[in-house]
């Protein structure tokens, strides 16, 4: 098997990982709030969400104050292998100050990754609260 993945790495050809996880992309939308990288955050969101002109602004707003450390925990998963639906215990911690709620989450697959389809409520993701 080593010798397999060295003939693959000297050819040029990096092994296959496996493919993202609907957990993966929740994580990296968390990731990128504690990173203070909006863009990254909305990378991962389709522009025709619903909401998704003031999730933009409500996001890079957050982040222009500072990173924001999140948690995020799973309560409902519910969906297939193309699409899933999940409720989200998400903490946000930004300036000191605390906010927690439930957020409801739509995602998509496409291709190898998973992107969200619905983030609700937006305004979680405001930087006045």
């Amino acid at each position: 098997m080593l010798a397999c993945c060295v003939l693959l790495v000297a050819a040029g050809v990096a092994p296959a990982r496996p493919p993202e996880k609907p957990a993966d992309a929740i994580a990296a939308l968390a990731g990128a709030l504690s990173d203070g990288d909006a863009g990254a955050f909305l990378a991962r969101v389709d522009e025709h969400a619903p909401g998704y002109a003031e999730l933009a602004r409500n996001v890079r707003a957050l982040v222009a104050l500072g990173p924001a450390a999140s948690s995020v925990d799973p309560v409902e998963d519910k969906g297939d292998a193309e699409r899933r639906s999940m409720r989200l215990n998400w903490i946000l911690d930004i300036r000191g100050s605390r906010r927690r709620a439930t957020i409801l989450c739509d995602l998509e697959r496409r291709g190898d990754k998973w992107h969200v389809t619905r983030l609700e409520p937006v305004a979680f993701f405001s930087s006045q609260q």
